[in-house]
Order: C-alpha cells, then structure tokens, then sequence
C-alpha cells in the first residue's frame, strides 16, 4: 500500500507539472508593465491585480518592472533610446509632456473608440485632459490629489485660534494672521517650537501663490518664463515675507535638518498644503488633525497631480495592453489603489463613493479633495524640466535664505532670464 500511494503521489507531481507547462505554454503574450512603487503595500496590489488578471486571461503574462521613483524618468527614457521601451508605461503629469513630445506613446484614441466597455465619461475630465497632447489621448488616468490645508487641530486650540472654515477659503490676509498666531515660542527660552506653516523650494509650495495671485511661471504656450511680472513678484514677496519677515515659517535650513514631515509628524507645524497621499501620515500621528479649504489670493488655485498609464507605439500586442490597463483602472482594480489611501480615484462614483471618502476616518472633511479638483492646476512642464528647476531652486534657496536674503525682485528677474536663456537654445 505504501508503494502504491508513493507512486500515486508521483504521479499527481507528474500531472501538475505538465498542467503547469502547458498553462505556460499557453501565455502566447508577454506584456511589460513598468511602474515605480514606494511602499510594499502597493506593490502587493500590483501583484495580487495581475495575478488574478493572468489567471482570467491564461494566454497573457504581465511582466512587471519596478524603478525607483527618482530613476525612473531617466529609465524609460534610456529604455526607449535602446530600442526595448516597456509596452505599458506608468506616467504622471509631470513626467507626461517630455514622454510625449518624444512620441513614444500609442494614442489610445481608435482603441477607446472601438472598445462599447469603456466610457471616458466616468472619469473627471481634468484627469483625462492630464495626458491629452496635440489633440491625442495618449494615457489614461488612475487617480489624482489636489493641495488642500492640513491643520493640527491640537496646535489652534493650544494658541486659541478658531480652526478654518469646512466650506470658505482664508484670505491671504486672514491665514497670515492665523500664522502669527500660531507661532510660538512656547518656554520663553527665545526659540520659537511650533510654526504657523511652512515654505519650501519644491515649485508647488510657492508656485500655487504666484498662481493665486494671477501670475504664472511659464506663459501658456509654456516657450518663455514670466516669474519677472508685477503679479509673480508680488506673491513671491508675500512668500519671502512668511519666512523671512513674519518668520511663521522654519527657515530652509531648518527644514533641511529636521526635515519637512517629521517637523509636521512632532507637531511642530499647525498648517500644511499637501495632498489626499499624506493622510497616511497624518493618521499615524498623535495629534488630532482635519484639513481646511485651500487659501485664496485674488482666486482660488491648487497644485494638482494626475498618475496614469500609457501603452507604447512599439508594444507588439497593443490591444492585449488596453485590455490590461482597462482591468487595473476598472472600477474593481481602482479599489485596490483607493484603499491604499494615497490618491484620488480618477473614476467619479468610486471617488464619491465611501472606499475613498472613509467616514469613520480621518479627515472628516475629506471631501475637499473633490469639491477643490475645480480650483486644480499642473505645473508647467516642459522637456527643459530638470534644468529650469534647477535655475529656479538655487535662486529661492538664496531669496528665502535668513542670513543673507537675495532680493526677490532681483531674484526673479534673474530667474526669468536664465529659464529664457534655457529655453531659446530648444529653438
């Protein structure tokens, strides 16, 4: 008997090894998907998601390839260069433009065209025109964050500051008051221990203020810098002046050594513009916390980010993509990445939906992140990215600096010069 069932067990190895080869002999389509994950909790997703679509799909494997996020811009490009671009890309808005105007994406629109079971109506439009170039749809969307105002609740009634508003912006005047407020030197040793906000040289952190204030960065056919207009200068200075004046923000050194989340995670920052990823963060920490309406100068302007995926013009089975990237965007994979609690769901119903509002958790005012999508705005990139910001970023470092602040009006005429210089060599 024993000899029997030691052979019947053999045989049943046998048999699965066959059913395994042959299921493998079957996956007549590889498909490369390239993404750039930041947590073990995202990747699983990735995992699990194509794992179930390979077992729906028996004839298509997906091959994922992870990059950091800080290489992986220069990957896919390195990648395309050498001939073995991957057949669906992850992409962002802010990496989208210089992708594109090298015309490395398939335009999806004869595909959605002819596909009766996908509906771009069901998406917001602005998360759809975020990969729209030359009047192709090159990606679709998966999901979005707009900058709304994180507030440490703890940090308002400790200084006797009402909180903001649920449903009404703070004026530019009425959050500097506020921020006076709320930076404090608590012991009286002379060193101030909590912060009204913060400034950074991270271009969403003072651009959304120019923007606010009608000014811009770029002009809109984004071909020459316009940060030296009265309107861009007037913000940047009530930027400056929160630092450097008012002194409600850590200075960028500051910043710099105890770093901008911790600073935020300790309490020592009662007001933050970010998006719907940091809540995460936010609930991690001790304090109590909700978020607030984003501010308003002469009108209502938010810092918006828009992630999605793009299919290849070199992808041999560009079809058997789509339908891959339709079963991740679908409601039921949009799920997945919503109840990771990062970003927005590009998909209306889902985002208005409890997966991702989450009433039984903080924010209680989540849905602030729907109602200022209206006010959202990308930043204006352009194949030059790396090398404007650059040019920007060393100028504000020396315009916010406390020891020796540069001028602003200087500074930015200055800025406005070097990124016009930049961008006349394109021509």
């Amino acid at each position: 008997m024993k000899y029997s069932l030691k052979y019947m067990v053999s045989g049943l190895l046998f048999l699965c090894f066959i059913i395994s080869c042959t299921q493998r002999t079957k996956r007549s389509v590889t498909i490369n998907f390239t993404v750039w994950v930041n947590t073990p909790d995202q990747l699983k997703t990735y995992e699990t998601l194509i794992e179930n679509y390979e077992q729906e799909n028996p004839d298509v494997e997906i091959f994922l390839i992870n990059t950091p996020y800080n290489g992986y811009r220069q990957k896919i490009l390195t990648m395309s260069a050498g001939g073995n671009i991957p057949d669906i890309i992850s992409i962002n808005n802010e990496m989208f433009p210089p992708f594109a105007e090298k015309d490395i994406f398939l335009d999806l629109d004869d595909l959605i065209k002819k596909d009766r079971t996908f509906d771009v109506k069901e998406f917001y439009p602005v998360t759809i025109n975020a990969f729209a170039y030359k009047n192709r749809m090159l990606g679709i969307p998966r999901d979005f964050g707009v900058f709304v105002m994180y507030y440490n609740k703890n940090l308002f009634d400790q200084s006797g500051v009402p909180y903001p508003p649920k449903d009404k912006s703070w004026t530019w005047a009425e959050f500097l008051r506020a921020c006076k407020k709320l930076t404090r030197d608590n012991n009286g040793d002379g060193i101030i221990d909590q912060y009204g906000t913060l400034i950074q040289s991270w271009m969403p952190w003072w651009a959304m203020y120019i923007w606010q204030n009608g000014g811009d960065v770029l002009n809109p056919q984004r071909t020459q810098c316009v940060l030296d207009s009265a309107r861009a200068k007037e913000a940047m200075r009530f930027v400056a002046d929160l630092v450097l004046k008012h002194k409600v923000s850590p200075s960028l050194d500051m910043l710099a050594e105890e770093g901008v989340l911790p600073m935020v995670q300790t309490g020592k920052i009662a007001t933050f513009f970010i998006g719907p990823w940091e809540r995460r963060n936010f609930r991690m920490c001790d304090f109590d916390w909700d978020v607030a309406p984003m501010i308003k100068g002469k009108k209502i302007v938010s810092p918006l980010f828009v992630d999605g995926y793009a299919i290849s013009k070199t992808a041999k089975h560009p079809e058997k993509a789509w339908h891959f990237i339709k079963y991740i965007i679908s409601e039921k994979g949009m799920s997945e990445f919503t109840k990771l609690g990062f970003a927005t769901p590009a998909r209306k119903k889902l985002a208005e939906s409890d997966v991702f509002l989450e009433p039984d958790k903080k924010p209680r005012n989540a849905v602030l992140f729907l109602t200022t999508l209206p006010y959202g705005r990308m930043l204006p990139v352009i194949p030059q990215w790396d090398e404007m910001g650059g040019i920007i970023v060393r100028k504000l470092e020396l315009i916010l600096n406390r020891e020796k602040p540069y001028p602003v009006e200087k500074g930015l005429d200055e800025i406005t010069h070097d990124v016009n210089k930049l961008l006349r060599k394109k021509e």
